[in-house]
C-alpha cells in the first residue's frame, strides 16, 4: 500500500525551506512513496548514501489527486524529466518543473524501464516555498 505523506512543521528549516525524507521501494516498479508538497517546489535532492542501483531518477506527479499520478515531462517533445544519478550525490533541480505539483512519487529508473533497487533507499527532498512565507 502507498504511504501519502504531507510536509509537516516538524521538517521546518528556517522560515522558507523545509525537506523531506522519502524511501524509494526495492520492489520491480521502484517507486517511493507518495509525498503531498502543496504550497512548496522541489529545489534539491539528496540521493541515498547506502548505494544506489544504476538507474535515472524521474517523477511522478499530480496537481490535484494522489491516484492520478502521472510522470513528469519538461518539454514540449515529452521529454520525461530525469536525472542521471548514483549515491552520495546533491542534485540542485530546477524548481519550475515541480511548480503546480501537489503531489509527487519518484521512480528509479524511468517509465519505459523501472529499476528495482538491491534495497530500500532513502532519499531527502529539499523544499522551498513556492510563495515567501513573510
Amino acid at each position: 500500500m502507498t504511504t501519502i505523506t504531507k510536509i509537516t512543521l516538524d521538517n521546518y528549516l528556517d522560515g522558507r525551506k523545509t525537506f523531506k525524507s522519502l524511501n524509494i521501494s526495492s520492489n520491480s516498479t521502484g517507486l517511493s512513496d507518495i509525498v503531498d508538497i502543496g504550497g512548496y517546489s522541489v529545489t534539491a535532492i539528496n540521493m541515498s548514501t547506502n548505494g544506489w542501483t544504476n538507474a535515472n531518477l524521474t517523477f511522478l506527479g499530480s496537481p490535484n489527486s494522489a491516484k492520478n499520478l502521472k510522470t513528469i515531462r519538461h518539454s514540449t517533445a515529452g521529454t520525461e524529466l530525469a536525472y542521471v544519478t548514483t549515491a552520495n550525490r546533491c542534485l540542485a533541480v530546477d524548481s519550475k518543473f515541480f511548480e503546480g505539483i501537489r503531489y509527487l512519487q519518484l521512480r528509479s529508473g524511468t517509465q519505459a524501464a523501472q529499476v528495482a533497487q538491491a534495497t530500500t533507499r532513502t532519499v531527502v527532498l529539499g523544499l522551498t516555498p513556492v510563495n515567501p512565507i513573510s
